[in-house]
């Protein structure tokens, strides 16, 4: 497994926080960027854009095509995410759990 640094795993775990509340179908990349301008680890496009590249690792969002005439780059949202029949233990909420355990264990293998 590719390690990531934590900043990463922040702003995964910040976008997660997000989708949960907005429960988009799309996400623009800078429309991501603009409702986490104020979290450090998604202060710019590119760490949105490494956050989103970690969800797609684990299955929560996939990249779109760029509509023509169009530069910014679009992922898609996982649509079991908001499925009814995981309320309560969404597939988000389990990701969350991934997200900080894959942090704490980044972190734990990187300590000297």
């Amino acid at each position: 497994m590719e390690m990531r640094e934590p900043g990463v795993l922040r702003g995964a775990r910040a976008l997660l926080d997000w989708i949960e509340k907005t429960r988009p179908a799309e996400i623009e990349v800078r429309v991501a960027h603009r409702a986490k301008s104020g979290t450090v680890a998604l202060s710019t496009a590119e760490k949105v854009v490494a956050a989103l590249r970690y969800l797609q690792d684990h299955g929560h969002v996939r990249p779109v095509p760029v509509p023509k005439g169009e530069t910014t780059p679009r992922w898609e949202v996982n649509p079991a995410a908001y499925d009814p029949n995981n309320i309560g233990k969404t597939a988000m909420a389990d990701s969350v759990v991934d997200v900080v355990n894959a942090s704490e264990s980044d972190e734990i293998s990187a300590a000297p």
